[in-house]
């Protein structure tokens, strides 16, 4: 199921478990928020708004409060003044955790999975055997447990984008140390492995700003990258 939700003015198309990116919300990271702002929401029982869709609702946790990458305005007129201004946008990162139709159907992204339960199988009792020595035996070793990394926001760093932050965690990136640790030479082969329109980015900052930002030396970070336009030493 999914739903096509209004945010700020804006229409997003969601469904559990989506991350979305919207214009900055007055909310704490980890605050949940409500949208009654539904317009239309899909799946095997669809129903249109009028113009939105009533008791239907988009919950969302705030996962990142952060600004987008430095636009460079320059304003000019020959002969009497030039201006160079840099410009970041704020904006809220959402993830989509239950999704309503109104109706009583309900989409959560932390649903479970039910699991069959194995099935008791008879054993048959087996003819006696000559004793043999017995042997010791083995340590019981526990499962181990699947450990979850929280994805931190790369946003942060000069340079990087959502989309590109996209790509770093599908190639094993999640936090700012993650980032440091990582050379420029894979970076860029991760880059280039995306496509062409992220070929012709240029990495060489990011593990320097990683750093700082893994360190929490975010006055310092933040200083360094308005001398420096899209993260580029020069």
């Amino acid at each position: 199921m999914y739903g096509i939700v209004q945010i700020k003015g804006h229409q997003y198309k969601v469904q559990a478990g989506d991350i979305i990116d919207v214009d900055k919300l007055d909310a704490n990271v980890d605050d949940t928020v409500d949208f009654d702002q539904v317009l239309f929401t899909g799946g095997s029982n669809p129903r249109v708004g009028s113009p939105t869709v009533d008791g239907a609702k988009v919950v969302a946790k705030v996962v990142r409060q952060a600004r987008s990458r430095k636009v460079i305005v320059m304003r000019r007129s020959p002969g009497k003044y030039k201006k160079k201004n840099g410009h970041r946008t704020h904006y809220t990162g959402l993830l989509i955790t239950e999704v309503h139709n109104g109706a009583g159907d309900v989409e959560k992204a932390d649903a479970k999975k039910k699991t069959a339960k194995p099935k008791k199988t008879e054993t048959k009792k087996a003819a006696p055997k000559k004793a043999k020595k017995a042997e010791p035996k083995k340590a019981k070793v526990a499962p181990k447990k699947e450990v979850t990394i929280e994805p931190q926001d790369l946003t942060k760093v000069e340079g990087i984008g959502p989309k590109i932050a996209g790509i770093l965690n599908d190639s094993g990136i999640y936090t700012w140390q993650d980032l440091a640790d990582t050379k420029v030479d894979d970076l860029k082969a991760i880059l280039e492995a995306a496509g062409p329109r992220y070929k012709s980015k240029n990495p060489g900052s990011w593990p320097k700003q990683a750093k700082m930002a893994a360190k929490g030396e975010w006055e310092k970070l933040e200083a360094w990258q308005d001398e420096h336009d899209h993260g580029i030493e020069k």
